[in-house]
């Protein structure tokens, strides 16, 4: 067995450089959540709208979609069904889920106001502070997710309203690098990380 003095492991755990921002988002994030009292085993077939995204959103222009960025995701997601032991049918064959996929962005600007203290080093030593005059800094952010859900449509609730039984949410798309192909590998995390359940004997 190879012994390392133990300064030496210091060295190298102390050169670790920071990993650049573009490392921190090579993949999106994708959480997961389900009704825990459903039996997804029980469901044989699903139907969904083929190229077609919903968007929500409080911007006026859509910069998210290409022409078949649509097409290429349901695409996906109806894979991934079928490899799930689900039957693709069309919507007036009365399937018995339903899946919506939309995207919520949210674009935000907010300013903020500054004093700036030409003597701010000197604060609370007796001398005050002296301010000039304020300015505005103005920020803007902007995110996105994808969410999909998984529509119970055999089964309404006292109301009659739908049951959602499965969610996905992706993001965020906006800071995303190579935005069409990492949806599409989230995708396959949400199925992989649901499998013990989202499945057809």
């Amino acid at each position: 067995m190879k012994k390392f003095p133990i300064f030496f492991l210091f060295v190298v755990i102390g050169c670790q450089l920071r990993p650049n921002d573009s490392d921190l988002i090579q993949r999106m994030v994708v959480q997961t959540t389900r009704d825990e009292n459903t039996a997804f085993e029980l469901y044989e077939t699903f139907t969904l709208s083929p190229d077609t995204l919903g968007l929500l959103s409080n911007v006026s222009l859509d910069t998210l979609f290409s022409n078949d960025y649509a097409r290429v995701v349901t695409a996906r997601i109806k894979s991934k069904m079928q490899q799930a032991g689900y039957t693709f049918l069309q919507k007036n064959q009365d399937p018995d889920l339903g899946i919506a996929a939309y995207v919520v962005e949210n674009y935000n600007v907010f300013q903020q106001v500054s004093y700036p203290s030409y003597y701010s080093g000197y604060y609370g030593y007796g001398y005050g502070g002296y301010y000039g005059y304020p300015y505005v800094s103005t920020y803007s952010s902007s995110t996105s997710t994808m969410v999909i859900n998984l529509i119970d449509l055999q089964n309404r609730d006292a109301q009659g309203l739908l049951k959602v039984i499965w969610t996905v949410y992706i993001g965020d798309l906006e800071k995303s690098v190579d935005r069409a192909q990492k949806v599409l590998e989230a995708i396959d995390q949400a199925f992989d990380q649901s499998k013990e359940y989202l499945h057809r004997p």
